[in-house]
């Protein structure tokens, strides 16, 4: 945040900042005041407290999201756009996530590196197929969550 309290934005971006904060509720207020009249915030958070992990813990997040507590975040502007995302890997992510958590698995290692070419190519095509269709519609359940809003 600026130190220059007259500073304002058209656009703040938080890509996965918002599960690292304490108090969110107290930063998307500060963020409102340093936004330009009509400006945006664009937001990615990690989607579903029951996928919450050890990966979660390691990372520093405090926790993870669904629709209801983001428009309660964001209450006091106009929502342009709020999908899940990571539509198609959901479920295979999800299951493999339970699974870990309930035979206590250390997972980060596998997780955080960088997957080899082919399976990075596979996972490139997915991701751009997604796109394309959220941009017609919202998607009803992802690994994570998309949000556009503007300040009212």
């Amino acid at each position: 945040m600026s130190k220059n309290k007259k500073q304002k934005y058209d656009l703040i971006i938080l890509a996965d900042v918002l599960e690292h904060v304490k108090k969110d509720k107290e930063v998307i207020k500060k963020l409102n005041n340093n936004l330009k009249k009509s400006g945006h915030i664009l937001i990615t958070v990690p989607a579903y407290q029951f996928l919450f992990s050890l990966k979660d813990v390691t990372l520093g997040h405090f926790r993870r999201y669904n629709k209801v507590q983001i428009l309660r975040l964001f209450k006091r502007f106009e929502i342009i756009k709020l999908t899940y995302f990571n539509f198609f890997l959901f479920i295979p992510i999800s299951f493999i996530i339970i699974f870990f958590k309930i035979f206590k698995i250390n997972f980060m290692n596998k997780v955080e590196k960088a997957p080899n070419q082919y399976i990075n190519k596979i996972l490139f095509y997915i991701f751009l197929i997604e796109r394309k269709i959220i941009k017609i519609l919202d998607l009803p359940f992802g690994i994570s969550l998309l949000g556009l809003f503007k300040k009212r």
